[in-house]
């Protein structure tokens, strides 16, 4: 599998970044999004966030799983 030039592009332009341009890119992409969620509708901020619960919750429990799995190996042992 073969990275991206654009993504090896914008990392190598952002670890060369002084620390105001990194600041002023931050802003900019914070305004960005605030204008992006100030768009979106109503039904779609809920589907969003309802997608974004519902992922934190399968990380959860995939968290759980994979601590209870841990525990019982290092029990075995």
């Amino acid at each position: 599998m073969s990275t991206n030039p654009e993504t090896i592009r914008k990392r190598n332009s952002r670890n060369r970044e002084t620390y105001q341009q990194r600041q002023a890119r931050l802003k900019r992409e914070s305004k960005q999004k605030q204008l992006k969620r100030a768009e979106e509708t109503q039904n779609q901020r809920k589907k969003r966030l309802t997608g974004e619960s519902e992922w934190q919750k399968q990380k959860r429990s995939n968290k759980t799983e994979e601590d209870h799995e841990e525990r019982k190996k290092c029990e075995n042992k």
